[in-house]
């Protein structure tokens, strides 16, 4: 075993637990993707109000188990064996501790990345450097922003539809919303989808202030009022002004100068609908046919580190509990002198319990403890729990609902 493989093996706990978390939002991606591919296609056609509600699907998707719907349909299919010994083979055994690790890498950068951007805008906002109002969420509370020139520079009718318009977007949490978008984009950084689905998110969030805003003012007044602010231009981050989004201006001065519209959009909701189911029941097949999980297991072995031989049938005389393994010495000695092992043979007997398995790779805990033959009559032998490992093995059952 070389130096590196000893190295990976030491951090096997960690390693281990980064692939089933990298595995996990991989396919919760896949499964967002496709769902926000249709809320996008199908967006133009509705109301901000509507447009709110199906973005509110992917919030589920979040927390289904996709990943263990595949594992799971693997296991039924007689697939995962066959598809974790085709990534064990060769160089692509490191293929998803390397992508783990890429990923990894991705969020700790866009975390440092987004951290120095909010405390950028927050700083801009304290010194009254941005020129427009904007609401933020910043100290557990969602506050609106006045530009220093705010008295001066605007009309009362048009400070009215301001601060209208930046109270909207507090009564709605955007500010918070936007913000946990922010922390949501580090996570799934590789997927250039749901960069796109949190900027049509914001925007869609813009429009439903804009037609909240419009029934209590004149459209004409408040669209002339967005093309003044459209020339200004304000930091991106998780903020909501009222010219936040300069690339979806556009789309709102357009939505004021044309009258609302009734939106025929039963077939559009139809398709979203159809995809949205698709995907539910996908991610429900791992809440109602769990993955297999294979079952703790005791073995006896001769000799000790790099020298271990595995006695086979002799695991019949060492029995489960629940606190550990229970030995029948007498059993057990009788067994081995039978077998030829002298007083002096080191026997090392082990518990495995396998972690729920992923779907490109299996991984496997255990403790044991050794002693020599002759200590067979002279001793009580008792092998230490499986909750006897190391205290972050537990973080599997913590985070993934791995019982250990």
């Amino acid at each position: 075993m070389t130096s590196f493989e000893n190295f990976l093996n030491e951090l096997a706990p960690f390693t281990v637990l980064l692939q089933m978390l990298f595995t996990r939002v991989l396919f919760t991606a896949l499964a967002l993707c496709a769902l926000t591919a249709a809320i996008s296609r199908s967006r133009q056609r509705l109301s901000p109000a509507r447009r709110a509600w199906l973005w509110a699907l992917c919030i589920p998707v979040l927390v289904l188990p996709i990943e263990a719907s595949a594992v799971s349909l693997a296991q039924r299919l007689n697939a995962l064996s066959v598809i974790q010994s085709f990534i064990a083979a060769g160089a692509l055994a490191y293929l998803p501790l390397a992508l783990s690790g890429m990923w990894l890498a991705g969020i700790i950068v866009c975390i440092i990345k987004t951290a120095a951007r909010r405390y950028a805008t927050l700083r801009l906002l304290k010194t009254g450097e941005i020129n427009s109002c904007a609401a933020y969420f910043a100290s557990f509370r969602s506050r609106v922003y006045l530009p220093p020139n705010f008295e001066t520079d605007y009309s009362p009718e048009e400070r009215k539809m301001l601060l209208a318009h930046e109270r909207q977007h507090v009564k709605q949490h955007d500010p918070l919303l936007f913000s946990a978008l922010e922390w949501l984009i580090c996570v799934f950084w590789f997927c250039p989808a749901i960069r796109s689905a949190v900027r049509l998110i914001r925007r869609d969030r813009e429009l439903l202030c804009d037609e909240r805003v419009t029934l209590r003012f004149s459209r004409h007044e408040y669209g002339a009022l967005l093309l003044r602010e459209a020339e200004k231009s304000v930091s991106k981050g998780a903020i909501a002004g009222i010219n936040a989004d300069s690339a979806g201006m556009y789309e709102r001065i357009k939505a004021c100068a044309a009258p609302p519209a009734t939106p025929k959009s039963k077939q559009k909701i139809a398709a979203v609908a159809v995809v949205a189911a698709c995907v539910f029941a996908l991610g429900l097949i791992g809440v109602i046919f769990p993955v297999i999980e294979t079952p703790a297991s005791v073995r006896v072995f001769r000799g000790f580190s790099s020298e271990i031989t595995y006695i086979e049938g002799a695991e019949r005389f060492v029995s489960l509990t629940g606190g550990g393994a229970q030995v029948d010495e007498d059993g057990l000695y009788e067994f081995v002198k039978a077998a030829g092992l002298s007083d002096d043979t080191m026997l090392h007997i082990t518990t495995s319990l396998s972690v729920r398995p992923m779907l490109f790779s299996q991984y496997s805990i255990s403790t044991g403890a050794g002693h020599r033959v002759g200590e067979l009559r002279e001793t009580d032998i008792f092998v230490p729990a499986l909750s006897d490992l190391r205290p972050w093995d537990w973080l599997y059952g913590i985070l993934l609902g791995v019982k250990i």
